[in-house]
């Protein structure tokens, strides 16, 4: 996932000849452009439409989000009919078979114009799902600037991905274009459904880059999320060394671009956008929560001398903090976890197993010091 080749395809002509890696363009879309493509691979197509491919182009004279399929990746077959007629969605539409919902989902561009898909307003993000690849319903908009933001903001690409190894959990990492210093910033949301949207912090995640950095007009992040190592996430990023309007208006740039461009990747631990941290002690408890499985995995990072505790209490009880915790389960009796540990179960005096309370309503109380909790979920 770092190092790659450019096969020669053959699929299109570039230039006078086939010797090229490019798989879907003008002609393969039946000359009505391919803008702002991506793609997903369909768990329950057949064979020969197994990969999808959703970009925005133009018939008539109108905007539209057009579709094509393959059995590979490779060989490419254009839809006849536009999935979704007269909608402008000029950004990386993300589209992908969402197995919870057993239906297709996907994220466009939104505008606060007047009507849907009119290229007026302020940016935004849009969303649509359907039962059949091949028709669509019009993208309504689920998220906008919020209020705490400058109000020269627009949100541009929405760099759409499940959360990994996570049912009913979503991520977003969108770009906001911000108007006044003209640049571009990769923000976090998160989900439960793919519909509603929370900002757990309103600083960007990956902001844009100094002067001659190569990063100086912003950046966008790509489609997927994904895993090319143990307990590390990887993102593809597309960094600018322009602004948004020098990239419009040639006379706007100062100098020639340093390069044609390139890609990047942003890297993580496993789940480890955000933490709960405790510079020096804290406690926390959760809201009572039902639970499959037989143990507790945490993953948690400390600093020397820290450690992460928990404790298993009844849902029962009001006073969260204070009341008494399960028999064998408590602070005291937890085995202290330390260092770096991206995946631990969580044991007291070396036993593990919670199957007992599994599907009824429990909370965990956790106690940290000098430490951070990334995540923790039931295994």
């Amino acid at each position: 996932g770092v190092n790659w080749d450019k096969p020669a395809v053959g699929s299109l002509t570039f230039g006078g000849s086939t010797q090229n890696n490019l798989v879907y363009g003008l002609n393969l879309s039946l000359r009505r452009g391919a803008s702002g493509a991506s793609v997903f691979k369909d768990p329950g197509a057949p064979g020969d439409a197994r990969y999808k491919l959703v970009h925005m182009g133009w018939e008539d004279g109108d905007p539209c989000i057009f579709g094509a399929v393959s059995p590979d990746g490779l060989r490419w077959r254009a839809l006849q009919e536009p999935l979704v007629r007269g909608y402008l969605s000029d950004t990386q539409s993300v589209v992908t078979y969402d197995e919870e919902k057993g239906r297709y989902v996907g994220y466009f561009r939104g505008w606060s114009g007047t009507g849907p898909g009119t290229w007026r307003g302020r940016r935004t993000i849009a969303y649509a799902e359907t039962d059949r690849f091949e028709r669509w319903p019009v993208p309504g908009t689920i998220v906008v600037p919020d209020v705490k933001d400058d109000p020269d903001v627009d949100l541009y690409t929405s760099g759409y991905a499940r959360w990994p190894k996570a049912r009913g959990a979503h991520l977003m990492f969108p770009a906001f274009y911000r108007r006044g210093p003209d640049v571009l910033e990769t923000h976090l949301m998160t989900s439960r459904d793919g519909v509603r949207w929370q900002r757990p912090s309103w600083e960007p995640i990956i902001p844009s880059g100094e002067p001659g950095s190569g990063w100086e007009g912003g950046v966008y992040a790509g489609q997927g999320l994904v895993s090319f190592r143990p307990d590390v996430w990887t993102l593809p990023l597309g960094p600018r060394w322009h602004t948004h309007n020098q990239a419009r208006y040639a006379d706007a740039r100062s100098q020639e671009p340093p390069s044609r461009g390139y890609l990047c990747r942003a890297e993580w631990r496993e789940d480890g956008f955000t933490s709960l941290e405790a510079e020096k002690e804290g406690r926390c408890a959760t809201v009572p929560i039902r639970f499959d499985g037989r143990a507790l995995k945490v993953n948690v990072w400390t600093r020397f001398g820290g450690e992460v505790r928990v404790e298993l209490v009844d849902a029962v009880g009001e006073e969260m903090l204070r009341s008494e915790p399960v028999a064998g389960y408590s602070f005291s009796e937890c085995d202290p976890i330390s260092g770096d540990v991206p995946g631990q179960i969580v044991t007291w005096n070396g036993r593990f197993d919670l199957g007992a309370w599994a599907g009824r309503p429990i909370r965990l109380r956790f106690l940290l010091r000098r430490a951070r909790l990334h995540a923790f979920r039931f295994v």
